[in-house]
């Protein structure tokens, strides 16, 4: 494991309580986790949640009725998804390496690509495009505008978690080069603690039949 992603996983371990407290029900990442399963999630879907963190976004999709799996490396957000949504099936796990099989109905990854290097993240769409079903959706957000690297956040009390902030043109053409068509593109400015902002990008995506 890259001492990147060591650092990073530490990080989240170390501070799940907060990250949980801040982010369970964070306003602006509701509305567009709803906003997605209301469109794109229908009751009997096998769903894939990765970077599942706590289960914020596990706990909306959920209430549609769905057979729902997560992974993520932190073992202590792995625990509190558990408790969040007894529903589900989480396990600690990379999104490198994901061992499902699949095929699933929708796939998320709600800011889990920003713990990414690019090569990283190209390797992960290209995967999610073998696990989906033909009209499968997959929900992607990522952070724009800032210089890739380790700071701390808001909710780290000072340790460091590694960041890598993507360029949108380059997601679209790693989307591209699969079957996987963005329907919705949404924006969200996140201010950040010493004033600067952050521009959140949600994508709404689907993968296209071969005849589409």
């Amino acid at each position: 494991m890259p001492e990147r992603t060591k650092t990073t996983i530490d990080t989240y371990d170390q501070c799940a309580d907060a990250y949980t407290d801040k982010f369970m029900n964070y306003p602006t990442y509701q509305e567009m986790m709803v906003r997605f399963r209301d469109g794109y999630v229908t009751e009997g879907d096998a769903v894939l949640d990765l970077g599942c963190g706590p289960g914020n976004n596990a706990k909306i999709v959920s209430e549609t009725g769905v057979t729902l799996m997560g992974i993520d490396l932190s073992a202590e957000m792995v625990t509190r998804a558990k408790a969040n949504v007894p529903t589900g099936f989480f396990r600690k796990g990379d999104i490198r390496r994901i061992y499902e099989k699949g095929p699933f109905d929708v796939m998320v990854a709600s800011f889990c690509i920003v713990h990414l290097i690019p090569e990283e993240t190209r390797e992960l769409i290209h995967r999610v495009a073998e696990l989906l079903v033909p009209g499968g959706a997959f929900y992607l957000s990522f952070m724009v505008g800032k210089k890739d690297g380790f700071e701390s956040t808001s909710f780290s009390g000072g340790a460091e978690i590694h960041f890598t902030y993507h360029d949108p043109d380059q997601i679209k053409a790693w989307l591209e080069e699969t079957n996987l068509t963005i329907e919705e593109s949404h924006l969200s400015d996140y201010p950040e603690d010493d004033g600067s902002i952050t521009t959140d990008t949600f994508l709404f995506i689907r993968k296209q039949t071969l005849s589409s």
